[in-house]
């Protein structure tokens, strides 16, 4: 009988710690699955940053390209205004001259 006793002790004994595996099991089973969570969740995080970080770049590169193409038309406006300047300077001057041959001709005349 005591046989009997010591091997139930022993099946109660293992029963136990099979339990207490499973319990460990389904413990460790759970934190695996929080740690999945909160890495998919870094990843998400990490992809959203890329994405903005290529959003910016983008749009770096676009101010880029407008202050290229504001650079050259500031070169074209002053290239005009230079050009202008000198038209309106030999008008003027032509103006002039026209002016004082017409007064020299009034000046015979009276």
């Amino acid at each position: 009988q005591q046989v009997t006793e010591d091997a139930a002790g022993a099946f109660s004994d293992v029963r136990s710690k099979v339990q207490s595996i499973g319990e460990s099991s389904t413990s460790v089973a759970a934190a695996v699955e929080e740690q999945t969570a909160a890495a998919q969740e870094v990843a998400r995080g990490a992809e959203q940053a890329s994405n903005g970080t290529v959003d910016v770049l983008g749009r770096i590169r676009g101010i880029k390209d407008n202050i290229h193409a504001i650079d050259g038309s500031s070169e074209q406006v002053v290239s005009a205004t230079e050009t202008l300047s000198t038209q309106a300077i030999e008008k003027i001057t032509s103006l002039v001259s026209n002016m004082n041959d017409f007064m020299s001709e009034l000046r015979k005349i009276a």
